[in-house]
């Protein structure tokens, strides 16, 4: 189910997204540890920590995820496919292959997809039934992000926080 291929797209808009998400990520997340933290906080606190660890490990899920749907083989090249086309079911004269319903040629890929839900220009390959999962934790990693880099504004953290500290004297007093 792994591709043996480069990482990086080879068609050139593809390429182009992928480079400035490659790069776009990080910069955010730099942005936001470098500039939009210390707006909010004046020192380095237990909340500027919290911050920073879920900043990196979103930035890890997103990136991971992003090379499990790259690496993934979202056609079906591996799986088992019958010679007798079945009810319901395509011949590919370009792949030569019969496909189940729901699976289509990329041209932009070259080849047939298992349940081709779309091709994605970020990451320069399709998103089909094995690497679906991927792209969805990857996109849902993604939306996190801006929304715990407001967090600490809310009060309902602030007395989630408030009522960990009164937690921490009581299980760890000084």
């Amino acid at each position: 189910m792994s591709k043996s291929r480069t990482i990086v797209p080879q068609n050139s808009t593809d390429r182009m997204l992928f480079t400035f998400m490659v790069i776009g990520i990080p910069f955010a997340v730099v942005w936001l540890g470098c500039v939009v933290l210390p707006h909010y906080h004046d020192s380095i606190n237990a909340t500027v920590v919290l911050h920073i660890l879920s900043a990196l490990f979103i930035l890890y899920n997103i990136f991971h995820n992003i090379l499990l749907v790259i690496r993934t083989d979202a056609s079906g090249r591996t799986s088992y496919l019958p010679s007798v086309l079945k009810p319901g079911w395509r011949y590919c004269a370009i792949c030569q292959v019969n496909y189940p319903p729901r699976s289509y040629h990329c041209h932009i890929c070259d080849e047939c997809i298992l349940k081709r839900d779309h091709h994605c220009k970020f990451t320069g390959c399709c998103i089909g039934y094995h690497n679906h999962r991927y792209f969805l934790i990857g996109i849902l990693c993604a939306c996190q992000r801006p929304h715990a880099a407001h967090m600490s504004d809310m009060p309902v953290l602030e007395s989630f926080h408030s009522t960990l500290r009164i937690l921490q004297c009581l299980l760890f007093p000084h």
